[in-house]
């Protein structure tokens, strides 16, 4: 959707004025190119700069209408980072950072073996997805939730060459006060959790094979009533 003065589709622009050069937008929700934007798009700044970086972007395009500030805060910090000023279009709306002197630092900063090790970690992070039986991230003064059905399924993929190891940290609950049982399976980990509405805290840290591994969620609570919305919650 719109996000402040940038409309639907318009970073389609650089791409369709373009033969030569390769771009990340866009592509589908839920493939695995959509689900490693956002894995990195996660990341701590300047984390993230180094990852797009290491993965092989030449360059970052930014359009200013896409934020708050009119992208005043970010062009600042890359500025920075980069130790660069910009290109910018003519009525000031884009702004392109060159990263090749950047990639040249980091190949220069790490070992052949390091730097071989962090672009590995940054083309194949661990990719979560979730499946059938949860719903779409709800967010709300600054949390995040997912509401699910008695049974759903998450998805992690490891698609590089490597075992990670990978820590799940969530807090599950079900609508009700009255106790419930929550059984997690796959070939990552099995445990039974009792839970309420009161929030159980899940931390598990575990090794993942490459591949992608498939965690089964199943929970006996009661169903949620919640009138106008047809989903099982």
């Amino acid at each position: 959707p719109p996000i402040y003065a940038l409309k639907d589709y318009e970073l389609f622009k650089g791409y369709l004025h373009s033969k030569q050069l390769y771009w990340s937008y866009g592509t589908q929700k839920g493939r695995d190119t959509a689900l490693w934007q956002q894995t990195i798009a996660t990341k701590q700044w300047p984390d993230f700069i180094e990852s797009i970086a290491l993965a092989g972007f030449k360059g970052l395009y930014i359009d200013r209408r896409g934020y708050a500030d009119y992208g005043s805060s970010l062009v600042q910090k890359m500025a920075a980072l980069l130790m660069e000023e910009p290109l910018e279009s003519r009525d000031g709306k884009l702004v392109f950072f060159n990263l090749e002197k950047y990639q040249r630092f980091l190949a220069s900063r790490y070992s052949t073996q390091e730097f071989e090790q962090r672009r590995e970690s940054a083309l194949y992070p661990v990719l979560v997805k979730w499946g059938k039986g949860f719903y779409s991230i709800e967010e709300s003064d600054g949390k995040n939730w997912r509401w699910g059905a008695d049974t759903g399924i998450l998805y992690l993929c490891n698609f590089s060459r490597t075992t990670k190891q990978v820590t799940l940290h969530m807090t599950i609950s079900s609508g009700y006060a009255e106790p419930a049982i929550l059984t997690i399976n796959s070939d990552l980990l099995n445990r039974k959790l009792n839970i309420n509405n009161e929030g159980k805290i899940f931390l598990e840290t575990m090794n993942v094979p490459p591949g992608k591994h498939k965690i089964s969620f199943h929970c006996n609570a009661n169903r949620v009533m919640a009138p106008g919305d047809n989903r099982v919650l």
